[in-house]
């Protein structure tokens, strides 16, 4: 019940709060391991292809870090209720759980929600927000919370690319590129202990990063119709029966920042004796649902 409500109360609380300008973020500090040392590790421990092409990179180092092993993902835990349901064009989504450790009779887990646009045209992301919630028997680490923007990149401007000595030429389009990383706190819009995390974001065109090729480098801007995201929260539980090892659940959910305009009709008697046609236009703004994400695990793995 509790997991029900706070589905609920998301749409209504992330429009009250103001969402986070992402076009002009920090920028992600450098790394020590190559992402190939990464990645290899995560085919090593049973993640997917896909997941490693779709998570963001700082997402990815994150699970190295933790020493993470896949458990399942919503691709595994699809029901009869959810396939009545769609999402929209272009737009694919997974929740993967992860096991982290399993120590003193506590259970930690990650789980990952990746999202992805691919669209024919540009979209315009305004306002959306992305939602992670589990069994009441977790507790989430909050510090652990991060959120993060990758995508293809273009060079966008000729003069943004900068070829040093002996270089001429750098890459005009970069396939995937990591923007952005939020940790922590800043990347909690909104936190029920024990339920779930939601956070509210927007995209635009002039998020940019910046990539070295030795002594040249070039500045890459999102592409607004190929880009996605991972959002993830590391849980916690201490099993009170060392002998149980159950099932919980969690659920990830997109909500779409949408606008549609209707229009009332009526009639007016005009001057002299002519009738006039008014029209009057109705914006509407709400949040649209993705269909549930929906991923099952245990406490022990």
């Amino acid at each position: 019940m509790r997991k029900k409500l706070f589905c609920c109360l998301i749409a209504a609380i992330i429009t009250m709060a103001g969402a986070l300008s992402l076009g002009n973020a920090a920028p992600i500090a450098g790394n020590t391991v190559s992402i190939e040392t990464v990645d290899n590790y995560l085919r090593e421990n049973g993640f997917s292809e896909e997941f490693i092409l779709q998570t963001g990179e700082q997402t990815k180092r994150a699970l190295y870090e933790e020493g993470g092993v896949f458990e399942s993902d919503s691709t595994l835990n699809i029901s009869p209720m959810m396939e009545l349901g769609q999402d929209w064009e272009g737009f694919t989504a997974t929740l993967t759980a992860s096991h982290l450790s399993y120590e003193d009779n506590v259970s930690t887990k990650l789980l990952v929600f990746n999202w992805k646009w691919n669209t024919s045209v540009p979209l315009n992301v305004l306002c959306d927000a992305v939602s992670i919630y589990w069994g009441d028997s977790f507790t989430a680490i909050p510090s652990s919370a991060g959120f993060e923007i990758s995508g293809r990149g273009t060079a966008y401007d000729a003069d943004q690319r900068h070829p040093g000595p002996g270089m001429e030429s750098l890459p005009f389009e970069l396939p995937s590129l990591s923007f952005l990383y939020i940790s922590g706190d800043s990347a909690i819009t909104q936190y029920e202990p024990n339920v779930g995390i939601a956070f509210k974001f927007n995209v635009d065109e002039n998020m940019t990063k910046k990539m070295y090729y030795g002594s040249s480098w070039a500045d890459y801007r999102i592409a607004m119709n190929d880009f996605g995201g991972s959002y993830s929260i590391k849980i916690v539980k201490t099993n009170s029966n060392p002998n149980y090892n159950g099932y919980n659940s969690a659920v990830a959910n997109y909500f779409r920042w949408t606008s549609t305009t209707t229009y009332d009709f009526s009639f007016s008697i005009g001057y002299p004796g002519g009738v006039n046609l008014n029209i009057d236009p109705n914006l509407e703004s709400y949040y649209e649902k993705s269909v549930d994400k929906a991923v099952s695990f245990r406490y022990m793995n």
